[in-house]
């Protein structure tokens, strides 16, 4: 029991030394940007294939969004519209 509790006092600190990293800080308050985010759930649906293991992560809202073929997530940023529209001159 003794090693045990030793054992897990060690993990305990190391984990939390490691929570206090600088570059996870600010890798954390770099991805508080939705815009990023959304970015970096576009680049994984796009990949799929490569990063299946990641779409767990992907809110479920974000995966049920409107989305086409052509682009299957809309960035946030966007400044037209997939409409009818912009597909008036497309060939069929």
């Amino acid at each position: 029991m003794k090693w045990f509790e030793s054992t897990a006092d060690g993990i305990q600190q190391s984990l939390n030394a490691q929570r206090s990293n600088p570059t996870r800080e600010r890798f954390f308050q770099m991805y508080a940007s939705t815009t990023l985010r959304y970015s970096v759930y576009r680049h994984i649906i796009v990949l799929e294939q490569s990063f299946r293991n990641l779409t767990p992560f992907i809110p479920r809202s974000v995966l049920l969004a409107k989305h086409l073929a052509c682009d299957p997530l809309l960035p946030l940023t966007a400044s037209s519209e997939y409409n009818d529209v912009f597909f008036a001159r497309a060939e069929e």
